[in-house]
């Protein structure tokens, strides 16, 4: 694959996976019952059925080792409130499971065949998602470039929990697409 006048490699190897990770749509879910409001072609306003509060989502398109699917628009949706560089006390849930299952529900009947990551987690350079364990290296790609991009997020690696699973993903931008190594931790 050509990217940049030079030719990147798109293997998958035992390392992991290579990603081209492109912007898509950003905006907010909500519960209210006004039609989309289309800000512009990259923002938007959804109204959901049953979504328990407004919550903010990012769309993006995650061709993984160089193979384009119909499912590969990931949709990252905010559940977590970001901890900053602080690890949640021990006592502690950034999340609300009641509102998690909430969220989930109401995403899972708008949008029937969308790859779904809920982040139940977030700080520098790490966050933690619920989502389809067969979509994990395209849900981690999605949330590292979206943590990347939307949150000034440069650690390297990010790492990157999809439900038990753990990848660190490192992040490179070239010509309007962003270029993850999506690497499984042991």
């Amino acid at each position: 694959m050509a990217l940049g006048g030079r030719e990147i490699s798109t293997r998958t190897d035992a390392l992991g996976w290579q990603a081209t990770v492109r912007r898509g749509e950003a905006g907010f879910f909500t519960a209210n019952t006004e039609p989309p409001v289309k800000m512009s072609p990259e923002f938007s306003v959804r109204s959901v059925a049953g979504m328990p509060s407004t919550r903010q989502f990012f769309r993006v398109h995650v061709e993984l080792d160089g193979i384009t699917t119909p499912d590969s628009q990931v949709w990252v949706v905010c559940t977590a409130l970001p901890t900053g560089n602080r690890t949640p006390s021990f006592c502690s849930e950034p999340w609300d499971e009641g509102q998690l299952l909430q969220v989930r529900a109401a995403l899972g009947a708008a949008l029937p065949d969308a790859v779904l990551g809920f982040t139940i987690e977030d700080r520098a350079g790490f966050s933690h998602l619920i989502g389809d364990p067969e979509r994990a290296p395209a849900i981690a790609a999605a949330a590292a470039v979206v943590k990347y991009y939307a949150a000034w997020d440069e650690s390297d690696p990010i790492d990157i929990t999809i439900n038990d699973d753990q990848f660190a993903v490192s992040i490179g931008f070239a010509e309007t697409v962003y270029r993850a190594t999506v690497r499984r931790k042991h």
